[in-house]
């Protein structure tokens, strides 16, 4: 694949121009495989037209489609780990940054905040997105702007995604200390939401909550067999459970990262990102809050106290969450 050129042609024209569902599904799983093994084929297939053949196929494919679309994420992701990668992505913003707003969007946009399942192809969109806005220097804060729905969706689903933080954690630690006594596992686990009352005019808290099947042993005459079995089975049933919370702290890290940079992006001042900001719930601000000032970067909160500095009346919420009186 790397030394045949036509490879490379086959592939863009199946990406660029193909409408076949099924084949771009298998080209999309065959993408993701190689150029996560294969650092010099990444290398070498990170140009623009490339990017512009994912994004092709991530439009012709649909969002019903979430493998599909997963797989090709991950490909845009992979992609941000390499210098000419960043480059072709940066030249593809004005169409990979709605797309990708709107892949977040139309999860925030279901009645169920669902996030289990999704946690690679939310992470992929999230981090492709903070590449993005990282990279666009003075014109970063206009990309919010142009697709001003971006900073609602990210703190709705960061509040979401700290929740599942929390379950995933628990039910890790649940499965570590159970050493002698059956457990319910869950084998997967599904995320709800619940919205918070009325009178909360940008009332979109949520919740989690997981579901597990128990599990049974049946064995009834062999003591000692069913119970090396059952040991056995525990330490197994104990990996989907530390896997999802692998996979929910990447997806809780990569969001913190991107919400870092937004606000170390707010000029001084008033601006329309910094409203965006502010109008979302106490609870979603809080939880931003919170997460910053757990973040490495200890000047995070300083410059959110300057940029509020004068204008807690117009940001109540946010001057509130940081202890500023906006009296």
């Amino acid at each position: 694949m790397k030394r045949d050129s036509t490879v490379y042609t086959a592939i863009l024209f199946i990406l660029q121009s193909s409408t076949n569902v099924d084949l771009l599904h298998n080209l999309s799983s065959l993408l993701d495989l190689v150029l996560d093994v294969d650092e010099e084929l990444l290398v070498a297939w990170a140009m623009p037209d490339f990017v512009q053949g994912l994004h092709e196929a991530i439009k012709q494919t649909g969002e019903e489609k979430e493998l599909t679309v997963d797989s090709y994420l991950h490909c845009l992701q992979l992609l941000s780990t390499t210098e000419n990668g960043v480059q072709a992505l940066v030249e593809c913003t004005g169409v990979l940054f709605p797309r990708l707003t709107a892949h977040v969007a139309r999860v925030c946009g279901e009645d169920v905040i669902a996030v289990g399942g999704r946690e690679r192809s939310l992470a992929s969109a999230m981090s492709v997105l903070n590449v993005l806005f990282s990279s666009a220097g003075e014109e970063a804060l206009v990309l919010l702007e142009k697709n001003s729905y971006c900073v609602e969706c990210v703190m709705q689903l960061f509040e979401v995604i700290q929740e599942d933080r929390r379950t995933s954690m628990t039910l890790a630690a649940a499965g570590a200390s159970q050493k002698s006594t059956p457990v319910s596992t869950p084998h997967s686990t599904r995320h709800r939401t619940e919205e918070k009352s009325e009178s909360d005019v940008n009332g979109t808290g949520r919740r989690t909550c997981a579901e597990g099947s128990p599990r049974t042993d049946t064995s009834q005459s062999r003591e000692t067999e069913a119970g090396g079995s059952e040991d056995h089975g525990k330490s197994q049933d104990t990996v989907p459970v530390v896997r999802n919370l692998m996979e929910v702290h990447m997806l809780y890290s990569v969001t913190v990262e991107f919400l870092a940079d937004i606000v170390k992006a707010l000029p001084k001042g008033e601006s329309q990102v910094a409203g965006y900001l502010n109008g979302c719930t106490r609870d979603q601000i809080e939880s931003m809050v919170l997460a910053l000032q757990d973040h490495t970067d200890d000047t995070l909160i300083p410059h959110l106290e300057e940029v509020l500095s004068g204008s807690e009346d117009k940001y109540p919420r946010l001057a509130a969450a940081i202890g500023m009186d906006a009296s």
